[in-house]
């Protein structure tokens, strides 16, 4: 009962940042028809194969079909966030950047539901997801670092160090 009353508020406010962005990106269409596609193809697995690697039993479970799409409500809603910090940064880019990375996310997993199916994948998806979301991460990992490229904790250590 609990989890519906939350799949109820992740609805709502799903819709309400729906409203709020307004004219959805070719990004949000294009995430959103992915997410689609991911769980059309996600059901089918364990419907017609019985091979799900996120059930106990590899059948349809209830539970993981609510983990999966309160996790696609939160992927929108941090993508609004990302909406709300461009806004207030008068930049764009961020929100694009976040929903490209979630774009790749969505391809990767329909393309490990492929191949659970013995479908084969084209080596040229394959290299163009990985390119794309090779990209999209070191965006999202720069505008995380406030604009300076990301270091590791040993690189910093040293450069500590070498300032004493």
């Amino acid at each position: 009962m609990k989890m519906d009353k939350f799949i109820i508020w992740m609805s709502a406010a799903s819709a309400a940042t729906i409203t709020y962005i307004g004219d959805w990106s070719a990004h949000i269409w294009t995430l959103g028809i992915l997410m689609c596609i991911d769980f059309i193809i996600g059901l089918s697995v364990p419907i017609f194969l019985g091979k799900s690697k996120k059930s106990p039993t590899g059948e349809v479970s209830s539970y993981t079909m609510r983990r999966g799409i309160i996790k696609k409500a939160v992927m929108f809603l941090m993508i609004y966030v990302c909406h709300l910090l461009g806004a207030a940064a008068h930049v764009q880019f961020v929100a694009d950047a976040v929903c490209i990375m979630f774009i790749c996310t969505e391809v990767k997993s329909i393309i490990e539901h492929a191949h659970v199916m013995g479908i084969p994948t084209p080596k040229i998806l394959i290299n163009t997801v990985k390119s794309i979301s090779e990209k999209s991460s070191a965006a999202v990992d720069v505008l995380a670092s406030g604009g300076k490229p990301l270091q590791s904790e040993n690189v910093k250590d040293t450069e500590k160090e070498n300032e004493k």
